[in-house]
């Protein structure tokens, strides 16, 4: 039994991953080849019952709901295409019921003592600024809206707090499950290069899209998982550091083929401040540095022969990723003179989250940047409630600070970079990361003794 469970738990994530990816790819090769519609969905239906059966059965069966980590955080991204509240999978209803019936089986079973968690106030003032957002503009959706956004924004704060009340895990393993993260996202986008008729005119286009999202939310979830894939890399030696630095670094070259400029400046300017912190606290200084010397050096021979071989393919993608209009920052200028001016109207709760602000009002259109669609959105209040969450969240963390609490850190920076170019929060994969990231690390806010931390296991 010792064997079995030490081979289970050093195999899970892979496990994890090689599921999650066939969960993903299958449907997504099927739309691909245009099969019919109807097999699309019994394969989806398929895999997210086994998703909420497994995590049901994880919930009743396991106390410290480390095991389920995994599952809430690959599910979100396992969607082969994009559809909206009128075309949700219906056992995506299933699964979520499954896990919510799990998660009260589960207090009852094991009577955890609950607790709120030092993140809980401000992520609750900025869900209540999100509820009234737009509460006197009596607009015809108004009912939905309020009924749609405190469900998501309640299941929010109960999937916070109850993994803060049964969840222990150790920083090593969260930064391996976000690794496996990681490494699933880059599979996804290197098989939608791989099936496409010009793989070569493909990587020169920002056209890349993977069911759950596109070139953007690509990059932002690249940016949240880096730094802990780093984490990895600096905290151990020889062969396991080289791995990990060059998963980093496959991490940062998939951004790059996104074509997501917001990531790429962030990405940028996060590296500056990174990377000597990681090799001041990197246990195996000479093996990090190297390899990551060796992967630039080899990246950039490759661009410098490309260049040479094919200065055609070389000048189109050199001229797409530095192609910035400063005129209008690639049109992000007239959205943000709308949300101003629409912002000057309903200063105080703002529109709402459904509210549209495009020309002609009948599209809805994201506001290119987090604080900025808030303010539209939820108003002064919605500002305010935002900048108080932020305030907390650094706060805690660079309070008694320590290697975990920057890599932490600078995950919540680089995707909050990001979010000054286009919006990251509200973005339901981010969320939901960003949460169980703030519940896993509540035992390290709470200062336990990292003895106690590394003895705990599934």
């Amino acid at each position: 039994m010792d064997i079995a469970k030490n081979i289970f738990k050093k195999s899970y994530l892979l496990i994890v991953l090689i599921i999650f990816y066939l969960f993903w790819v299958i449907p997504y090769l099927q739309i691909s080849k245009e099969v019919d519609n109807s097999i699309i969905i019994k394969t989806e239906n398929f895999a997210l019952l086994v998703i909420g059966v497994v995590s049901f059965l994880f919930l009743l069966l396991f106390k410290n709901t480390q095991i389920v980590i995994p599952l809430a955080a690959f599910t979100p991204f396992v969607f082969s295409h994009p559809f909206d509240a009128y075309t949700v999978p219906f056992n995506l209803y299933l699964a979520l019921g499954l896990v919510i019936i799990g998660f009260v089986a589960h207090i009852f079973i094991y009577k955890p003592k609950i607790k709120l968690g030092s993140f809980f106030a401000g992520l609750a003032i900025l869900c209540l600024a999100l509820i009234l957002g737009g509460v006197a503009t009596k607009a015809e959706y108004l009912s939905q809206q309020i009924g749609f956004v405190l469900l998501c924004t309640v299941g929010l704060l109960f999937f916070y707090s109850f993994f803060v009340s049964t969840a222990t895990i150790r920083f090593k393993d969260l930064a391996r499950t976000l690794t496996y993260l990681g490494i699933f996202i880059i599979l996804q986008v290197l098989t939608y290069y791989l099936i496409q008729e010009n793989v070569i005119d493909s990587l020169l286009s920002k056209g890349v899209a993977v069911g759950w999202g596109i070139s953007n939310n690509i990059g932002l979830i690249l940016l949240f998982t880096i730094p802990f894939t780093f984490y990895l890399a600096i905290t151990n030696k020889t062969g396991k550091t080289m791995a990990y630095t060059f998963i980093s670094f496959c991490q940062m070259i998939t951004i790059i083929f996104t074509y997501s400029r917001g990531s790429i400046i962030a990405l940028t300017l996060g590296l500056i401040f990174l990377l000597p912190l990681l090799f001041k606290y990197a246990k195996d200084r000479w093996t990090f540095l190297s390899t990551f010397n060796i992967l630039i050096l080899c990246s950039a021979f490759f661009l410098v022969y490309s260049g040479y071989k094919y200065p055609e393919y070389f000048n189109q993608f050199y001229e797409d990723i530095f192609r910035i209009d400063f005129d209008s920052i690639n049109g992000r200028i007239p959205i943000y003179q709308d949300i101003l001016a629409a912002f000057k109207e309903r200063p105080i709760f703002g529109y709402g989250l459904f509210a549209p602000f495009s020309e002609t009002g009948d599209t809805y259109t994201w506001g290119h940047s987090t604080i900025l669609h808030t303010v539209y959105t939820a108003g002064i209040f919605g500002g305010g409630a935002l900048l108080f969450h932020l305030g907390q969240k650094y706060y805690l963390l660079f309070r008694q600070i320590n290697i975990r609490k920057l890599i932490v850190a600078f995950s919540f920076l680089l995707s909050g970079l990001y979010g000054l170019f286009d919006v990251s929060y509200y973005f339901i994969n981010y969320m939901i990361l960003l949460i169980i990231v703030i519940a896993t690390i509540e035992k390290e806010i709470m200062a336990i003794g990292k003895e106690e931390v590394d003895e705990i296991l599934f």
